[in-house]
């Protein structure tokens, strides 16, 4: 199996499998796994078709994000950070609070 055939199976399998892709793409199981293998290269109808179900063609054809797939990563990477910062406030008033009522209940920190 080639790169972009391993990333085609990638996708497949975000929507159920192999056999499922095929189905959507109104095309035979064999088929699509020819497709997958390298013995057949991807024509633009089956591109196109793969782009309206959701596949990036940006990704599978070179591997690379598109922008607008970065930004959003980049967004949702600072909302992470930003509800880490929250959790570890949040524990350090839990652990105030713990250790005024004994430190039978304090959060152990994680080295």
């Amino acid at each position: 199996m080639n790169i972009l055939g391993e990333r085609l199976r990638t996708f497949a399998n975000t929507l159920g499998g192999v056999t499922k892709l095929a189905d959507l793409l109104g095309i035979s199981q064999p088929r699509l796994s020819q497709f997958i293998s390298g013995a057949r290269d991807l024509n633009t109808k089956i591109l196109s078709d793969l782009r309206g179900l959701g596949c990036n063609i940006n990704w599978l054809l070179t591997g690379e994000p598109e922008e607008k797939e970065i930004k959003n990563l980049k967004n949702e990477n600072k909302k992470l950070k930003e509800i880490n910062y929250t959790l570890l406030d949040e524990a350090t008033k839990f652990n105030k609070v713990a250790e005024k009522l004994g430190k039978k209940y304090a959060v152990k920190k994680k080295k």
